[in-house]
């Protein structure tokens, strides 16, 4: 009897084992992971001046967002970037002589980047 339950157990052993390998699998079913980044928006000074204020706030907000800029500016031609999480947002630039443009309504996804073209 001691023979026998050992045969039985080799046998499940063995069932088991061979259950969760496959050789013609060669790891197809396997996916990659999903890499998501957070979206961005890209503040592009494509006039002669220099951006001193970049704000932003949720699109259903009455009043914007602090200053992204802090003591930084943007100069002509220069540019940088800011994270978001995934959202609608309402984006205001603000330069040096205190011409304002705005871009509305945008949604920003993940893997996305809003570009914001300052001109004058």
């Amino acid at each position: 009897m001691g023979g026998f339950r050992m045969r039985v157990l080799a046998a499940v052993i063995l069932l088991v084992f061979m259950t969760g390998c496959d050789s013609n699998d060669n790891n197809n079913n396997v996916n990659p992971p999903i890499t998501n980044t957070n979206p961005r928006v890209q503040v592009n000074n494509q006039s002669a001046t220099t951006i001193v204020t970049f704000q932003w706030s949720d699109c259903s907000a009455t009043v914007w967002g602090g200053d992204r800029l802090g003591t930084d500016v943007i100069g002509p031609g220069g540019s940088r970037a800011f994270e978001l999480a995934p959202g609608c947002y309402d984006f205001q630039a603000v330069n040096d002589l205190g011409l304002v443009r705005q871009l509305m309504g945008q949604q920003a996804n993940y893997n996305q980047t809003i570009q914001f073209n300052f001109t004058n």
